[in-house]
């Protein structure tokens, strides 16, 4: 919002006003203080477990230099490839928006059009975007790219908030490491300029070409944005080279993800923990099995932020573990980082938990340049290995 504003002072002789000054920096100032208070809870419940400053330095670890942004912008790019759907996805999206909206606007005389021109207008955009969005799966970054400058160049303060908002989240996302979820608020900035060019080349009432008429076609900004927009689209292809990702499977998305809940209720109920829950476990994995095994509640357990414990720390008399694969190893149950704690701990039960799309980027962010299917993480329970494995013996009914 900041640069939005500050871009409305270049481009905009009226933002320069007294009054327009007081009431843009003044309501932002207001909306900051707001937004401040709706965070201070968490500040506080944060400070309080932990303190702020030590989830800050965590969050810096995260953080890479200048020679890491151009690696972690191609991951991200790949990663966006990966979760859309391949050529039915986005072809399927292209002509779901393009209908909707034109149903949106005309009603069901959208299929029956009231002259040549429109019918097609029409036809021509719904086949043109369904195969660019369904062979540039990542066209929603390459579009921002090709207006955003426009956009803060605008006079309409909505316009200038838009193009701020894709280049500050471009500039700044791929400096950290490469998250999935933290390229959604760029995509989605990418997706509101996609439907921007809809409903500016579209068949409705007031756009671009309402009427058979080229002649903009000769104007010297056009020619520019089209020559800049047909560059990008050159580019979204080119950049991969010979090492272009792939989109996951559709049906990846349905596949079963209870393997945390499934893992939790065995290991309460039919695993030889299950005979001795009141002792301590300590458990090296992603917070959805910290959350499951809460939710079970029969287990005494400690999250672990790194397999140094199990290593370095002297084990008690009635003392577990539970490794999540997906922490160490790139989910497998061998390598190297497993050795440290198969010398002092003995394996007891191994499950297997299938990944989600969104998580096995996380686990493996170049999976999108892998053609096989996903194998599930391995989960291990562990007994250090002076203990002796108890019997499974089931656990009598809860008080």
């Amino acid at each position: 919002v900041i640069v939005a504003a500050l871009a409305g002072l270049a481009v905009d002789g009226d933002s320069r006003r007294p009054s327009a000054l007081a009431r843009t920096f003044g309501l932002g100032l207001v909306a900051a203080l707001v937004a401040g208070l709706i965070y201070l809870p968490w500040y506080l419940f944060v400070e309080t477990h932990g303190g702020y400053a030590a989830l800050v330095r965590h969050h810096r670890s995260y953080l890479g230099g200048a020679a890491s942004w151009l690696p972690h912008w191609k991951q991200q790019l790949a990663q966006v490839v990966a979760l859309s759907g391949g050529i039915t996805g986005g072809a399927v999206a292209w002509a779901g928006a393009w209908i909707a909206a034109g149903v949106g606007v005309h009603g069901w005389r959208a299929f029956f059009p009231r002259s040549a021109w429109d019918g097609a207008r029409f036809r021509v955009g719904l086949l043109f975007g369904a195969a660019a969005l369904a062979t540039i799966p990542d066209l929603a970054w390459w579009v921002g790219l090709a207006w955003s400058g426009w956009l803060l160049a605008d006079r309409r303060p909505t316009w200038r908030v838009l193009g701020a908002w894709w280049i500050v989240f471009s500039a700044m996302t791929p400096f950290y490491h490469p998250y999935a979820r933290l390229w959604l608020p760029l995509h989605a900035a990418g997706w509101i300029m996609l439907a921007g060019g809809v409903v500016t080349f579209g068949p409705f009432p007031g756009s671009a070409f309402e009427v058979a008429d080229f002649s903009i076609l000769t104007r010297k900004k056009v020619l520019i944005q089209g020559a800049v927009t047909l560059v990008c689209l050159f580019l979204a292809q080119a950049h991969w080279g010979q090492t272009a990702p792939r989109a996951f499977a559709i049906s990846d998305v349905f596949e079963p993800t209870d393997g945390f809940r499934v893992l939790a209720s065995e290991l309460v109920t039919t695993s030889p923990f299950a005979a001795h829950p009141e002792e301590s476990l300590h458990v090296l994995g992603r917070r959805a099995l910290a959350f499951e095994l809460a939710i079970q509640g029969r287990a005494r357990f400690r999250l672990l932020a790194a397999e140094d414990w199990l290593t370095s720390v002297p084990m008690g008399a009635r003392e577990w573990a539970l490794v999540d694969g997906a922490q160490i190893g790139g989910g497998t149950t061998d390598g190297a980082r497993w050795k440290p704690i198969d010398r002092l701990w003995r394996r007891v039960e191994t499950w297997d938990v299938a990944l989600d799309p969104v998580t096995r980027l996380d686990v493996n962010p170049e999976s999108p340049y892998e053609h096989y299917p996903a194998d599930p993480v391995a989960a291990v329970l562990f007994l250090p290995r002076s203990q002796p494995i108890p019997k499974r013996t089931l656990p009598g009914p809860r008080p």
